[in-house]
């Protein structure tokens, strides 16, 4: 916890420790992520939504309730079916095979250099790096992770991998067969920037026809759930702050000397998630610790 908070190096943590050997700090921290992962995982990954479906009503109402204050134009609704916020981040890293091929003096550089580094090269922000889709939701918990995934996709390519859209969709049984029995009836939906595409269980801003023009409701709405959405790029910062090993791109090598991916980095990503809950800019109470971990405790 000390090397996630700090960013410290493996030497640096031998004195704070009494350790003589920084491998057996390297060993300590590689098997308390795996650990943490291991344990975390369930919280992230399908079926991870279900544990949340009871509180899909009270997600919409508090956001529908925020959007009625004066300060986000007092909007009114007669159905309001959006329950949390999507968006991605990349984390920057070393630039893969950049390094030597073998760990000796005068080795030679890898053949296929760069190839690696475009593998996970964003020409978005012109790093390399590793990317993350998160759902946040109203009470201050990030509800879903998928990736890390190659920084060389764009947030459309992750959302479509991360098949979000069906894994909400199978949440909600009872919306699917109202619509099949004829009711007019929609799913509850996570809101995104405007460069997604509307799905079933994904929404966002309106857009003005060929020629034609929104409407003052339509711009009003368009304006309170933008700014709304910044909240959902509040975790990132927040995370960046509390764990400073986040800071360096220094301390997430993507491959190992032997050519293997580092799984550590994955892990370290989802694992700074998980321990993560942020600010109740909703006015909404988040569980308390014990009842969040009662997955992994039971």
């Amino acid at each position: 916890m000390v090397k996630l908070a700090t960013g410290a190096t493996n030497l640096g943590l031998q004195d704070l420790f009494g350790e003589k050997n920084d491998q057996r700090i390297s060993d300590i921290y590689n098997h308390t992520i795996r650990w943490l992962a291991s344990k975390a995982g369930g919280l992230f990954q399908p079926p991870c939504l279900e544990q949340w479906k009871d509180n899909f009503p009270i997600f919409a109402g508090v956001i529908e309730r925020k959007l009625g204050e004066e300060a986000y134009g007092g909007l009114q609704f007669d159905s309001f079916r959006i329950i949390g916020f999507i968006d991605c981040k990349i984390c920057e890293t070393c630039r893969p095979g950049s390094g030597p091929a073998e760990d000796r003096p005068l080795a030679p550089r890898h053949e296929d250099a760069d190839i690696l580094q475009e593998s996970v090269y964003s020409g978005y922000i012109r790093r390399h790096g590793l990317k993350i889709l998160s759902v946040v939701f109203p009470n201050g918990m990030i509800g879903y992770v998928y990736g890390p995934i190659s920084g060389r996709e764009n947030d459309i390519g992750a959302l479509n991998m991360s098949q979000l859209n069906q894994h909400m969709i199978d949440c909600q049984d009872e919306v699917t067969q109202a619509q099949e029995q004829g009711e007019h009836l929609f799913y509850y939906s996570f809101y995104v920037n405007c460069i997604f595409s509307i799905l079933h269980c994904i929404t966002r801003c309106y857009r003005a026809p060929i020629g034609g023009q929104l409407t003052v409701r339509q711009i009003a709405k368009d304006t309170a759930m933008s700014r709304l959405r910044t909240s959902a790029e509040w975790p990132y910062e927040t995370v960046t702050n509390l764990f400073h090993i986040l800071h360096s791109k220094n301390n997430k090598h993507f491959l190992r000397r032997n050519r293997t991916v580092n799984d550590i980095i994955h892990k370290q990503l989802k694992v700074v998630f998980f321990l993560y809950k942020f600010s109740r800019f909703f006015d909404v109470q988040p569980p308390t610790l014990q009842n969040y971990l009662q997955t992994i405790l039971e």
